[in-house]
């Protein structure tokens, strides 16, 4: 069956002249290419907060104060 499609679309497309071709695969062309059918969503980025224990270590650092024992 795809055989014999295959050669109807061969013997009609061989009648076409040179312009009639040039537009055929043109628009055979733009068939081809993937359209896209939505828009892309707009992703905000994600907002990482800092623990307190970064916190801590921040202000540790900044004032170059010794860390005393963890608390449970």
């Amino acid at each position: 069956m795809l055989t014999v499609q295959t050669n109807i679309a061969l013997q009609l497309v061989g009648t076409l002249t040179q312009e009639e071709l040039t537009v055929f695969v043109k628009e055979f062309e733009k068939l081809q290419k993937p359209v896209a059918i939505c828009k892309p969503k707009k992703i905000k980025p994600r907002t990482i907060y800092p623990t307190f224990d970064d916190c801590m270590k921040y202000v540790r650092n900044l004032h170059g104060i010794q860390a005393q024992g963890k608390l449970a």
